[in-house]
């Protein structure tokens, strides 16, 4: 399997067959996201707050969510109608989730940011930033049945996991997005929201990647790896079926990108993504040797041919599914 691949569209939502999460794996990714800061993460391509890459996807989630309309956005004058607010499981340090909040031209947007590993560090000052609350606690301990003590969350009414559903077990899986939905279907009955804009819209939204054919720079091992550990597009719209949700859609967002292939090699030896935590320095190493290789024909050089000019072609793709709660 080559990293780049010229397959439709359709093809990215294979079914395949998944498996539990072994405790190595659930040690790795606990691992990967505990060694790596706020910095470390936003300094990366494809979570720098300032790009026009986070600006479109953010726009893009906005318009999914219900948060801003394509005809509202390109109003100079925001149409804001009731509070809303938004929950962003695994959102870090809330960078994302206030560039989304900053798109809404419908609601005045409040958001909770979910997250096991936040650090006092990581949370900004609350001062800047009023509608802006932060809870540690992963998925698990907020919605998972089992749980014996859940951590306690305001109401919200839109739910963004992106980025994040890959790493929750398969078995795990479906349990917390019931937990999701009945916190949704309960948030929707006592409150007051009823703006048809929001009736329209999906009361959750999962972005996620391929499981397979993605154009990403990589090497044959952690295609597999990353196929093991990401969840098809047709397994995560049955997941949410039986959780509950309904008018399940899905579809894939791209975005061409361009990146240095320095860059692109240091990203992989800093474990920018989880893939790379499956792998040691060396064979990080030797993996950047074999993408610069192989991608020296796609790599574009300036005039005087200096090596660190070489930009690496690819497109991003992204699986949005969402998802309404009644």
């Amino acid at each position: 399997m080559t990293p780049s691949n010229t397959s439709s569209q359709n093809s990215m939502f294979t079914t395949t067959t998944t498996t539990t999460k072994t405790k190595d794996e659930t040690s790795i990714t606990s691992s990967h996201y505990s060694n790596h800061t706020a910095d470390s993460y936003e300094s990366s391509f494809f979570y720098s707050s300032h790009s026009a890459y986070v600006d479109d996807l953010a726009h893009k989630v906005a318009v999914r969510l219900g948060l801003q309309s394509h005809t509202a956005a390109r109003m100079q004058s925001p149409v804001i109608t009731d509070s809303i607010t938004l929950l962003d499981v695994g959102g870090g340090t809330g960078n994302f989730t206030q560039q989304v909040m900053a798109k809404s031209n419908h609601h005045h947007v409040k958001a909770i940011v979910l997250d096991p590993f936040l650090t006092p560090n990581d949370i900004p000052d609350r001062h800047g930033h009023p509608d802006l609350t932060f809870v540690a606690a992963s998925a698990q301990q907020v919605f998972e049945r089992k749980q014996q003590q859940r951590a306690s969350i305001t109401n919200f009414h839109k739910v963004l996991l992106k980025e994040v559903i890959h790493h929750v077990n398969d078995n795990e899986r479906v349990d917390i997005l019931k937990g999701v939905h009945q916190h949704l279907s309960t948030c929707h009955a006592t409150d007051s929201i009823n703006d048809d804009q929001n009736k329209s819209s999906p009361s959750l939204l999962i972005v996620t990647r391929p499981q397979r054919n993605i154009d990403y720079p990589l090497w044959d091992e952690a295609l597999e790896v990353w196929a093991a550990n990401q969840p098809s597009a047709t397994q995560l719209t049955s997941d949410l079926q039986a959780a509950g949700f309904v008018h399940v859609e899905t579809s894939i967002e791209e975005y061409p990108c361009s990146i240095p292939l320095t860059q692109w090699q240091n990203m992989i030896q800093q474990r920018f993504w989880s893939t790379f935590a499956h792998f040691t320095d060396d064979e990080l190493q030797s993996a950047c040797h074999e993408i610069e290789k192989r991608y020296q024909a796609d790599a574009t050089s300036n005039r005087d041919n200096d090596e660190k000019a070489k930009i690496l072609l690819f497109r991003d793709r992204l699986v949005f599914l969402s998802a309404h709660h009644s």
